[in-house]
C-alpha cells in the first residue's frame, strides 16, 4: 500500500502476544519485504533477496522499533527493523535461547508411582521427564544441539540484518 509510509513497534516490556521463533522469524521477513516495498517484488513470501527485487519509483520505507529493553528474542524481531532505538537507560540482555526440562522422577518415587512408559531410540526424550532425575546423555546432546542450531540462527539473522560482524569470543560469550 504506498499510503503507509512507515512501520513502528514497541518493546522492552515483555512480549505482549508471545510466539514462537518460527512465527517471529515469518515476521521477520514480513517486515523485510515492508522495507524494501518500494520495490517490485517477484514473490515476497519465499526468501526476500533485494538484488532480485526491480527497483521502482518511490522512496524506501522506513521501519523503527523502540524498546525499553530487548531480550534475545526481542532483539532478534527488532533487527530486522530499519533503526532500532534503546531508551537510555535501558538494558540489551542478549543471552541467547536456552532451553530447561523438568524431571518428575524423585517426586513419582517419594509417592509410590511408578510410570510405565515405552520409548523407542535414544534420542526420544520426551519420556525422561517421567522416568529421569537429570539429563540422560543422550537427552543433553539433543537439548544442547538444538539450542546451538537456534542461536546460530539468530545470530546469523542479526549480523545480516544489522551488517554486524561477531567474532568467535563474541558468539561464545553470548
Amino acid at each position: 500500500d504506498p499510503n503507509i509510509t512507515a512501520l513502528h513497534a514497541d518493546f522492552g516490556e515483555g512480549m505482549r502476544f508471545p510466539c514462537g521463533l518460527g512465527h517471529m522469524e515469518e515476521i521477520r521477513n514480513a517486515i523485510r519485504v515492508f522495507n524494501e516495498s518500494h520495490r517490485r517484488h517477484r514473490d515476497p513470501n519465499t526468501q526476500h533477496n533485494p538484488v532480485f527485487a526491480m527497483q521502482r519509483n518511490g522512496d524506501p520505507k522506513q521501519s523503527y522499533a523502540f524498546g525499553h529493553s530487548f531480550q534475545w528474542n526481542e532483539y532478534f524481531l527488532a533487527s530486522s527493523f530499519t533503526h532500532v532505538h534503546l531508551q537510555s537507560r535501558g538494558a540489551l540482555h542478549l543471552f541467547g535461547v536456552t532451553a530447561s526440562n523438568t524431571f518428575l522422577r524423585s517426586a513419582l518415587d517419594k509417592y509410590g508411582i511408578k510410570a510405565h512408559v515405552f520409548k523407542h531410540g535414544d534420542y526420544k526424550t520426551a519420556p525422561n521427564m517421567f522416568t529421569e532425575d537429570k539429563y540422560s546423555k543422550p537427552h543433553l546432546e539433543a537439548v544442547k544441539s538444538m539450542t546451538a542450531s537456534l542461536n546460530n540462527t539468530m545470530f546469523s539473522c542479526i549480523e545480516k540484518a544489522r551488517d554486524l560482524n561477531f567474532d568467535s569470543v563474541m558468539r561464545k560469550s553470548m
